[in-house]
């Protein structure tokens, strides 16, 4: 009995190795059928062009456009090589006999992989050789960048390394080498001035090539730097199965999808990572698979790098910085994994003062008045995305969809973003108010910070600040994420700079509007039915809510943003106001699905109280047997006193109300449960307090200093702040 059950034990873990080892089921079998395919299409197509391209001189080929590149002949290369099927050297030879524009990475890999197949002539080489040398002058003379960023990399430090493997002896060969190592300097272990994910593995994934090619892997893959994009990439995926958008990226075809399944087949493989390898198997699945993208030659280094051996791994990590506060500047908001996880996803990445050189010589070498160096939009304290249950509910602007960015910064701009925005001078009130706020879309340079991020048991905050000094304005962006309804309410508290007069915006774009309320416009239920033309799931609603709606200039207006017609949800105050002066315009984001009549959550929102006393602002909503509170101080640097003694601050001089509520907190979160018939509970959480009081009992109060403070007079014990609690405390009624 015992050998049959432990027989049964045996078969039945047999069984479910696969499953262990893969939840997607995907290997490198998968990407090599994927290229299988690909190289079918693309050869019939080939064959169309060179057709096209033996019918002109040429000079006729570059006037008409028509190109064949290296890259693709990479398709036919790695066939050859996997299956020793003589047919796909003799296409991958034809290919670069007949090249009208060589990059020498993938040249020389493809020579490499058929040379010995008895496919080529002396004369085929001589031919292919040539191409190389002509090719060689691109990165040399044409390619102007340098600095940490695509070009620079994937135009010349591994196409010149590959050509100097091939040419050892050529007279050029220090010429190459110089312009290699130079540029090659403005990136080795240092960080990417790239802030966009579409441009990430263009700039990583030539260092890649080039570690590999010099036989330096180890060295590279231990850079602290290095690193730090393959975990960034992982954090930044969605539950739909894509690196989340920012800066001149696209949804759904943006063409460097397949470089991240290669660059994280690879993290997998070096850092033995399975979360890396489930990542890179999500995109692929969802790419490949679902968006039913037709596989290119950026899957050959996915296929050659795979390590089938490592188990793929679901990522754990809720809501999270994305991966700190200084070279990242990423917050996501998520309660997990899955496909149809709550995701928020906010970037608040100013120009940081890193990678000085290149960006200067970007900034004054080609056109980037509408972007941050380089490739990065005004989405300094944006929404990029947000989704629920496997909808996309906001989303990011995308990339221009014409030859250059257009007259109003197309589509990178601050006003084509989920963010406030400020401008000096008043709209008129009869006028629309996009083309006061349109003002030729020039990039503003402001500096941001992170306050605070805090994951609580009931709720998930950020507080992310952006000054604009030229403007005369400080608006701090503080998001709840309350876990227990997936909705967010925000906080925009601005302080302004200096006595002027100003517009400001708080814009929400959307592709839909499928209700609001004629008579009280405070709300507007919203919905993506596609996103730059591919299609998305509209199962579900954003209902977008303004708490304070009366006191805002609220409506919409229709503009084109996303590569679509959007409607651009605003609510706006137009006022002279003076230095110190504090704002608040907050907004209520409540995902739900769209048999669920707005009406119903609008009627539940309408019970809601503000509070707003002095440098507190709190938002209490109606909860069953109880309410939930959301409160902050507004002006964080209000409490400090101006003698120098320590603590630099008191109870008092932090005190605000908030209803029944009294903290020094910077940050607090209430819910009561009123159910028991005696007692209520008080469930708290906070972020830099040291007392609370509701309705006149202490429910929490911080011990005072074990040493004094000698302030030149005498000493004093002052009471320091705790940085974070959470507790529930019986509340006699």
């Amino acid at each position: 009995m015992l050998a049959k059950c432990l027989m049964n034990c045996i078969i039945l873990a047999l069984l479910m190795l696969p499953l262990a080892r893969s939840q997607t089921g995907i290997t490198r079998d998968d990407y090599l059928e994927a290229i299988k395919n690909a190289e079918a299409e693309w050869w019939t197509h080939f064959l169309n062009i060179l057709e096209a391209l033996q019918k002109r001189d040429f000079e006729g080929k570059a006037r008409d456009g028509i190109r064949l590149d290296s890259h693709q002949a990479r398709l036919s290369g790695i066939l050859y090589a996997a299956t020793g099927e003589k047919t796909y050297a003799e296409h991958a030879k034809l290919q670069l006999l007949n090249l009208t524009q060589s990059d020498n990475y993938p040249s020389i890999m493809v020579l490499n992989q058929i040379k010995d197949s008895g496919v080529l002539s002396e004369q085929d080489i001589a031919i292919i050789d040539r191409n190389i040398l002509e090719g060689s002058k691109y990165p040399m003379e044409y390619w102007v960048e340098w600095g940490a960023m695509n070009h620079c990399t994937n135009h010349i430090v591994n196409s010149l390394t590959a050509t100097m493997h091939r040419f050892p002896k050529h007279p050029d060969f220090l010429k190459w080498k110089q312009k290699r190592d130079i540029n090659l300097s403005g990136s080795w272990g240092l960080w990417s001035i790239e802030d966009s994910q579409i441009y990430i593995p263009v700039w990583l994934k030539p260092m890649m090539q080039y570690a590999e090619m010099e036989d330096v892997e180890n060295e590279f893959y231990a850079l602290p730097t290095t690193r730090y994009y393959f975990d960034y990439l992982v954090q930044l995926l969605t539950p739909g199965g894509q690196i989340a958008e920012f800066g001149d990226g696209r949804y759904g075809r943006g063409y460097t999808w397949t470089w991240m399944i290669s660059v994280l087949e690879k993290g997998a493989s070096v850092y033995g990572d399975g979360r890396m390898k489930w990542a890179a198997h999500r995109l692929f699945e969802t790419h490949f698979k679902e968006l039913g993208h037709q596989a290119d030659r950026e899957l050959v280094d996915a296929y050659l790098w795979a390590d089938d051996t490592i188990t793929e791994r679901i990522p754990t990590d809720r809501s999270r910085l994305v991966l700190e506060d200084y070279v990242g500047k990423k917050v996501v908001f998520r309660d997990g994994w899955d496909r149809k996880a709550t995701f928020l996803f906010l970037n608040f990445l100013d120009d940081p003062p890193f990678g000085i050189d290149g960006k200067e010589y970007i900034l004054n070498t080609i056109n980037v008045e509408t972007e941050k160096n380089h490739h990065g939009h005004a989405d300094e304290n944006a929404i990029c995305q947000l989704m629920k249950n496997g909808c996309i509910l906001l989303y990011e602007s995308s990339y221009r969809e014409t030859s250059s960015t257009g007259p109003d910064g197309q589509f990178r701009a601050d006003v084509f973003h989920n963010k406030l925005v400020v401008r000096n001078g008043l709209a008129h009130r009869d006028w629309r108010l996009l083309p006061f706020l349109l003002d030729g879309g020039r990039y503003k340079f402001v500096n941001t910070q992170l306050m605070h991020f805090r994951r609580f048991k009931e709720v998930d905050i950020s507080r992310t600040r952006l000054t604009d000094e030229k403007l005369g304005y400080q608006w701090d962006r503080l998001i709840n994420y309350m876990k227990a309804k997936d909705w967010f309410i925000i906080f925009d508290i601005v302080k302004f700079l200096k006595s002027d007069k100003f517009t400001l915006a708080n814009l929400y774009h959307t592709q839909l509007i499928d209700g609001f309320d004629h008579q009280n416009p405070v709300w507007f239920d919203t919905y993506y039915s596609s996103i730059a033309g591919h299609p998305n799931p509209d199962s579900m609603r954003l209902l977008i809510y303004f708490p304070e709606g009366t006191a805002f200039r609220i409506g919409t207006e229709q503009h084109r943003n996303n590569q679509q017609t959007e409607w651009a949800v605003y609510a706006a105050r137009v006022d002279s106001f003076r230095a110190g002066d504090l704002l608040v315009m907050p907004t209520i984001l409540a995902p739900h699905h769209a048999s669920v009549p707005p009406a119903t959550i609008v009627a539940e929102l309408e019970k809601m109280k503000i509070f707003h006393e002095g440098n507190g602002y709190g938002i209490q909503l109606p909860a069953k047997d109880g309410f939930v509170q959301f409160n902050a101080m507004l002006d964080l640097e209000a409490e400090y006193l101006k003698r120098n003694i320590r603590p630099r601050y008191t109870f008092e001089s932090g005190r605000a109300e908030y209803g029944d509520l009294v903290t020094d907190a910077r940050y607090c979160y209430l819910r009561q449960n009123t159910s028991q018939r005696q007692n209520s509970m008080i469930f708290y959480s906070f972020f830099k307090a040291s007392r609370l009081i509701f309705n006149s009992q202490i429910l929490f109060d911080a011990p005072g200093m074990l040493i004094g403070q000698d302030d030149g007079g005498y000493n004093r014990w002052g009471v320091p702040k705790w940085l974070a609690w959470e507790d529930s405390v019986k509340f006699k009624r």
